[in-house]
């Protein structure tokens, strides 16, 4: 017989296991996107709205620095996504021209209207898993999904902290 610490690191093993399925439906919804722009990876998607939020705080654009920081993501991972997005006109990036060792990042146009998109959808499919579940366990769920991110974050702190000495 199992003890309930086992049945409870398969349950919640088999339910982490379910998020790729999330990512599926999440790869799904970036494809399925307004005539004439160009194919969006999640992470890309994820990386419009970083810049969006990270925009209206920094009104002359923000740097890959700060989006790496943000993000949580390596500033040359970054720098990868920047190019496809500024191939694909929703981006545009340009010199600093207080300190030219800086490059602003600004959505163009196209860029807000496709974040705009995929906002639209992403609260929808929100607001239905809300309806779904219902206020009180969404609630639940979000409470446990912020204490996974802040065990995993701290876990990472503390290796980086480990590997540095």
């Amino acid at each position: 017989m199992e003890s309930k610490e086992e049945a409870a690191v398969k349950k919640l093993s088999g339910a982490f296991m379910q998020f790729r399925y999330l990512y599926r439906f999440q790869k799904k919804h970036c494809r399925e996107h307004p005539a004439g722009h160009i194919m969006l990876r999640p992470s890309d998607v994820m990386m419009l709205f970083t810049i969006h939020g990270l925009q209206r705080k920094h009104r002359n654009g923000i740097t890959a620095t700060e989006l790496s920081e943000n993000m949580g993501i390596k500033t040359p991972s970054i720098n990868a996504v920047l190019s496809v997005l500024e191939k694909g006109g929703l981006i545009s990036r340009s010199t600093d021209p207080d300190d030219r060792r800086f490059v602003r990042i600004l959505l163009s146009r196209e860029g807000k209207t496709l974040t705009s998109y995929y906002r639209a959808h992403y609260e929808e499919e929100i607001n239905g898993l809300v309806f779904y579940l219902g206020a009180e366990k969404s609630s639940q769920l979000a409470d446990l999904m912020d204490e996974v991110y802040s065990y995993f974050r701290q876990k990472e702190k503390s290796q980086k902290s480990v590997a540095g000495k």
